[in-house]
């Protein structure tokens, strides 16, 4: 596995921010809780879009 340095992370914003409007925000959710049959929880895995940017 690969890792990722904060620089990397810090750039993929950056590179995020110049393609946005001035005076803009961008909200990425989180992944929500997946159950299954009403009682059996899945394990929790964060929605890669919010790691790309967040780290």
């Amino acid at each position: 596995m690969k890792i990722i340095s904060q620089e990397e992370y810090q750039s993929r914003r950056n590179n995020l921010l110049d393609k946005m409007k001035d005076n803009s925000i961008l909200l990425i959710s989180g992944e929500k809780e997946k159950i299954r049959n009403n009682d059996v929880h899945y394990e929790f895995r964060q929605n890669s879009d919010f790691w790309y940017f967040s780290g």
